[in-house]
């Protein structure tokens, strides 16, 4: 995308940004978000219907599933976030064309957090993370994560597929944390006690809603 951030930025003021880790509540407390505060809501899948969380239709049927799984797990998140980033500015347009008139919230997550210091106000995106260990542990157990696990499941050694999944998970939830943790953003830390009262009472003392 060839417009200057300080342009998107301008066009993207409507927008409250969730983003954040796998399995950080971005999808829950945004959704809750909204409804509570009567807000559009534009969420990961109406942004991106094909995200590769999904693994549903839109994915390639040849899809050779054995080796999509077990690629050595630093070039499996490479490709992962590369594919991303790819989709970014049609997420923008999405973003900038339904907040024209309206606020709207944005679950978003192919937004790098440099760009994200660029694209809006820090009053206007919170990033919701949890730990590597829990982004490994409920991930697949999710259902809206049914296909990718039935995908993992039929490849030839299910037991090895999911385990370099998980060290994928593992190592980008690492990423993420020690980059987040280098800038002055506002974050969540999701643990076994939060709660989704409790976190969004939080959002929204940070969006300025109490």
């Amino acid at each position: 995308m060839n417009i200057p951030n300080n342009v998107l930025k301008h066009y993207l003021k409507n927008a409250y940004f969730f983003c954040g880790t796998t399995c950080g509540g971005k999808s829950t407390i945004s959704k809750a978000f909204a409804e509570k505060h009567n807000l559009f809501l534009l969420d990961e899948e109406s942004l991106d219907p094909s995200i590769p969380e999904n693994v549903n239709a839109n994915f390639h049927t040849d899809t050779d599933w054995n080796e999509y799984f077990n690629r050595p797990y630093k070039e499996y998140y490479a490709e992962l976030q590369a594919n991303l980033l790819g989709k970014l500015p049609e997420t923008l347009i999405k973003i900038i064309r339904a907040s024209v008139n309206q606020p709207v919230v944005a679950d978003v997550i192919n937004m790098p957090i440099t760009m994200a210091m660029e694209l809006t106000e820090r009053n206007r995106i919170v990033f919701l993370v949890t730990t590597p260990e829990i982004a490994m542990r409920d991930f697949h157990n999710r259902p809206s994560h049914k296909a990718i696990l039935d995908c993992i499941m039929s490849t030839q050694n299910p037991k090895e597929s999911l385990a370099n999944d998980k060290r994928m998970l593992a190592y980008s939830t690492e990423l993420y944390l020690e980059e987040l943790e280098k800038t002055d953003l506002f974050y969540i830390m999701r643990n076994d006690d939060s709660t989704i009262e409790s976190t969004l009472e939080k959002v929204e003392k940070h969006f300025g809603f109490v």
